[in-house]
């Protein structure tokens, strides 16, 4: 006796379409990333700058980041990220250092200057949202914070990001290290220092594609039923 598998809903094999093609083909990944600020990709994005410079230091393989290159003066580092469609979802990973060697050197540290750093994002360019604040340290040299998180939900929606670094530095040397730093890493690091990794959402004519294809897929069953029924 032959047995035969009931056959799928059409409303079933519709859902299935929709969910496929919006779970797989419709999410565009957006990923960018840069293992020390002398990589070669690492100025890809870089939208703007002012009063910072990369810094080499004398280790060996050498620790790089972005710095201040002169003191008392406010100095800035923008990079901006298209997606090519509104973000549904941003994994932002990024890194800000501040010293303070006059505390070191009364504690047995050696050095000159003290910096601040902070971390920044925006949709537009124009209102940003603060997301990491790391003052002059009181209590210690330096202060090391790191943001490797998704964004909030008010930095979603846009097809672009701004990614800005304030950073200010006092009485630094600015030569051959500086008190305060962006994506500090050593020149050897195997892992990204800084990455930008998105999700966009898929424009309203798409999903009105797909609802069309499974609107098709519906009607093809129900005129099969009808001819079979006919037979």
């Amino acid at each position: 006796m032959k047995s035969f598998a009931a056959p799928v809903p059409p409303l079933v094999i519709a859902a299935l379409i929709l969910s496929t093609a919006a779970g797989n083909a419709l999410i565009t990944d957006f990923n960018y990333g840069f293992t020390h600020v002398y990589a070669a990709q690492a100025d890809t994005y870089l939208y703007g700058s002012s009063n910072v410079r990369k810094y080499s230091e004398w280790q060996s393989p050498p620790t790089t980041y972005w710095g201040p290159s002169a003191n008392d003066v406010p100095a800035q580092l923008t990079y901006r990220f298209d997606f090519g469609a509104p973000s549904s979802e941003v994994l932002l990973v990024a890194s800000v250092v501040s010293f303070n060697f006059v505390w070191g050197n009364a504690n047995g540290w050696f050095g000159s200057g003290v910096g601040s750093s902070s971390l920044w994002a925006s949709t537009d360019g124009a209102d940003y949202t603060l997301l990491l604040n790391n003052p002059m340290p009181t209590s210690y040299v330096d202060s090391y914070l790191s943001y490797s998180n998704t964004l909030p939900l008010s930095l979603l929606g846009s097809s672009s990001l701004y990614v800005q670094v304030r950073m200010q530095v006092s009485g630094a040397p600015n030569s051959s290290y500086t008190t305060a730093q962006f994506a500090r890493s050593s020149s050897a690091n195997p892992a990204d220092v800084f990455s930008v990794s998105a999700n966009v959402v898929p424009e309203p004519s798409t999903y009105a594609l797909l609802v069309m294809s499974a609107a098709g897929v519906m009607m093809w069953f129900a005129r099969r039923r009808r001819t079979n029924a006919a037979g």
